[in-house]
């Protein structure tokens, strides 16, 4: 007869294994002799030996107690949905991989690809860090509250805005006035070249009725609140507001916290 930690011993595991499997209900426990100690036998080297096979094995502990007493056409079958749930598992994996393998940025969390791209491409053109953070943020918040309604525009647009350098090249120029005072000379002329590219825009059918996109005030205020307003971007936002109406080219968002989304 065998103690516990001879028992486990011989199989390969440890003792706290063993009595973990005790606690499952799938090794039974034997009683113990006059001197208070378990003693094993060979049906429960046995027994240990499949368990932890199948274990070894990837099958669930929940399970394996039933492929333990299972016949062979339904252990055969058991194994086989084990088998299936591993691939559906792996194939999981894979996926979470390959997510994982986009992530070697911050900027790069919780957004889509081609924004995601953008945000980078901006920040490496020199557009003041804590700004292109700020401007990443609203853009993780409009996914995070308008997920269905940023995902069409995403495909609407990707290919004829994010990818766009004269389309950057703007975000760019608005990030860098973060901080200059509202009457600085390159406010009014990225307002100008904002309208002119978006004329450009309207032409082609690309461009959004924000005011639909945008619809939800909750969710709307929970934006504003992230977003801060400096006099530069107030005086690009209300100039390129007033340029849109002169120009027929529609509304924008009413109350957008981001002016380069205007």
């Amino acid at each position: 007869m065998l103690t516990i930690g001879e028992l486990a011993a011989f199989v390969g595991v440890s003792t706290r294994t063993v009595r973990f499997y005790h606690s499952l209900g799938l090794l039974p426990e034997p009683s113990r002799d006059a001197s208070g100690y378990r003693r094993y036998g060979a049906e429960d080297v046995v027994r240990l030996s499949r368990i932890v096979a199948l274990a070894s094995a990837g099958v669930p502990l929940v399970r394996v107690g039933e492929l333990l007493e299972a016949g062979e056409q339904a252990f055969a079958d058991g194994v086989a949905e084990v088998d299936a749930d591993i691939r559906a598992e792996m194939r999981r994996l894979k996926a979470l991989r390959s997510t994982l393998a986009d992530l070697d940025s911050p900027d790069r969390l919780a957004l889509p690809r081609v924004l995601a791209d953008a945000i980078e491409t901006i920040r490496r053109a020199g557009a003041p860090g804590r700004y292109v953070d700020l401007y990443r943020d609203s853009w993780i918040l409009a996914h995070a509250l308008y997920p269905a309604e940023v995902r069409r525009y995403l495909e609407r647009q990707s290919t004829s805005t994010w990818s766009d350098p004269a389309y950057l090249d703007l975000q760019v120029r608005m990030l860098l006035l973060a901080e200059a005072p509202a009457d600085d000379p390159r406010v009014a002329q990225l307002a100008a070249d904002t309208l002119d590219w978006m004329a450009g825009q309207e032409q082609e059918d690309t461009l959004e009725d924000y005011g639909e996109l945008f619809s939800d005030e909750r969710a709307n205020r929970i934006m504003t609140a992230q977003w801060i307003m400096t006099p530069a971007w107030d005086r690009l936002s209300e100039l390129v507001l007033a340029g849109m109406q002169e120009r027929g080219l529609g509304p924008s968002t009413p109350e957008d916290p981001d002016p380069a989304q205007r």
